[in-house]
């Protein structure tokens, strides 16, 4: 299973992970992804929904995602199991998370219609930078780091959005 939360900053983001890692989350298993610079570029909207997709995230989940990266705020993932769950969880919600939702609902008031822009360009292409999970193509620079992969199959299962009022996901393969 993933868990997944969005921090305000980078410095909060990497708390966060340091923070996973003192609970015993190997940080081969840590994902940071923002959108800070990949090869000395930018991380264009393409690169940040490649790298949510390899991940099997939820569509819907992904457009929030990839807005709240555009816009500043890094995304912390973490591959556990359910032993380390309850850890896990307790380690991210002692860094304040985002409530990403509260975000999402001002963007939205704001104009943004609820689609990422990167997606319909990564649709597009034949996904040849998308590259394997684990890859240069989607875990390159130096916020991102580690070996993180995707699971085997989508994690369109359960979802809870209601841990710690909204701040953190857990996803389960289906």
């Amino acid at each position: 299973m993933h868990v997944a939360a969005v921090f305000e900053t980078i410095p909060a983001a990497r708390a966060a992970r340091a923070a996973l890692v003192a609970a015993g989350i190997p940080d081969s298993q840590i994902l940071l992804l923002d959108r800070g610079s990949h090869g000395g570029e930018p991380r264009g909207p393409r690169h940040i929904w490649a790298t949510l997709k390899a991940r099997l995230l939820p569509t819907h989940h992904s457009h929030h995602y990839a807005e709240a990266i555009t816009r500043g705020h890094p995304l912390l993932m973490a591959d556990i199991d359910e032993a380390q769950r309850p850890a896990a969880l307790q380690a991210l919600a002692a860094e304040h998370p985002l409530d990403l939702e509260t975000h999402v609902t001002a963007w939205r008031q704001a104009g943004w219609d609820g689609v990422y822009a990167g997606e319909a360009d990564w649709e597009a292409s034949s996904r040849e930078d998308a590259g394997p999970a684990g890859s240069d193509a989607i875990v390159g620079g130096d916020l991102i780091s580690g070996d993180y992969g995707a699971v085997g199959a989508p994690l369109d299962g359960p979802v809870s959005t209601d841990i710690t009022r909204g701040t953190i996901r857990l996803y389960e393969a289906a």
